[in-house]
């Protein structure tokens, strides 16, 4: 059991390095002012906003409880804390490249 939960928080790890490399790839086209954008992409930016700092929230939670099981639980529920803050941090990643490429000059 415990194997198979270091291997999927391997293959998650190395899925959130893959989308924070193409975040930084997107934060480095041109976008635009926030002042420039339309009533519609504005709500969505607010929604992507919300959204976001939800999955921070929970990230933050998360990552707490890890470092708890870390001092005082076992190997196994300090990995599967940090498995769990990774899948938030994915979702926060996406959430940022989604706000990016609605701000791309190109669109």
């Amino acid at each position: 059991m415990e194997i198979i939960l270091y291997l999927i928080m391997a293959i998650l790890i190395i899925y959130n390095i893959r989308l924070s490399l193409q975040l930084t790839k997107v934060r480095q086209a041109n976008v635009r002012s926030v002042d420039s954008l339309g009533p519609e992409e504005t709500k969505i930016l607010a929604d992507y906003a919300i959204e976001k700092r939800k999955w921070q929230i929970l990230g933050n939670i998360l990552f707490s409880l890890a470092l708890v099981c870390a001092f005082i639980g076992t190997t196994i529920e300090t990995s599967f804390f940090v498995t769990l803050y990774v899948v938030t941090m994915i979702a926060v990643n996406r959430s940022r490249i989604r706000v990016n490429k609605l701000l791309q000059l190109d669109n």
